[in-house]
């Protein structure tokens, strides 16, 4: 099977699917940079060139996978549809990967925290006249991101919560939604588990690798975090923000 996967190469979440579907045999094309703008310099003209751009890849392959419903995912279909248009038949199924944010970052009705904090995170350059283009093309950004999520004839999500956004938020029927939750790979550590004390008296040390921008909810983790630390007083908890600063709240 020949998969394209719309993705950013540097992703460790790319390079993990990556290495899997090889590893049963798959063919896996990622997209060079030279095709796409780096991710959160890219403009709205690159909503409207970055998919045509795809289509000699699509073209080849049976299968399109794309991580993120904006940017990759609204490129993945805007390439599919280019394809289609070319060569005058139906394009490669596409599968889309829900990331999180870029379902929220969409919400019908986005509260006004939200849109303060990241109105434009990805799509423009910041400052004022970022603000001003994100709040006069939020609404065409949305309908691209729901045009990727009517033609995917699968979603996956991360949470049964985020699988609930992409249904009631995007009128997606829930047969096309599922669920798969992503973890860590536990083989690099099941010697050292293995060695480890019994259960029982094994020390708990908590690690959460969520990012704390103020979409990711990290007060929810924060929560979470203080419930099992009450619990169990001599557990220790590490947070990694992977240099974002820390909200005053947390």
């Amino acid at each position: 099977m020949k998969i394209l996967l719309v993705a950013d190469p540097a992703s460790p979440h790319t390079q993990k699917w990556v290495r899997g579907w090889t590893a049963l045999g798959a063919t896996v094309t990622v997209p060079p940079a030279s095709l796409r703008p780096r991710r959160g310099r890219e403009g709205y003209s690159d909503y409207l060139r970055g998919g045509p751009a795809l289509q000699p890849l699509i073209a080849q392959a049976d299968i399109v996978v794309a991580i993120g419903a904006s940017p990759y995912g609204v490129w993945a279909d805007r390439g599919c549809c280019a394809d289609e248009a070319q060569r005058k038949r139906a394009a490669p199924p596409l599968v889309l990967f829900a990331a999180g944010s870029d379902i929220y970052l969409h919400h019908p009705h986005p509260p006004a925290d939200l849109l303060r904090v990241h109105r434009a995170l990805w799509y423009t350059r910041g400052g004022w006249l970022g603000r001003l283009e994100f709040r006069l093309r939020q609404y065409r950004y949305r309908d691209h991101v729901a045009s990727a999520l009517t033609r995917a004839q699968l979603i996956i999500a991360s949470s049964h919560a985020l699988a609930g956004a992409v249904s009631a938020w995007f009128d997606v029927e829930a047969s096309r939604v599922c669920v798969n939750r992503w973890g860590l790979e536990t083989a690099p550590y099941d010697q050292a588990l293995s060695e480890s004390p019994a259960p029982e008296d094994r020390p708990i040390h908590l690690l959460s690798p969520r990012g704390l921008r103020a979409v990711y909810h990290g007060e929810a983790v924060t929560k979470a975090l203080v419930t099992v630390l009450e619990d169990h007083p001599n557990a220790q908890a590490t947070v990694l923000t992977g240099g974002l600063p820390v909200p005053q709240s947390a």
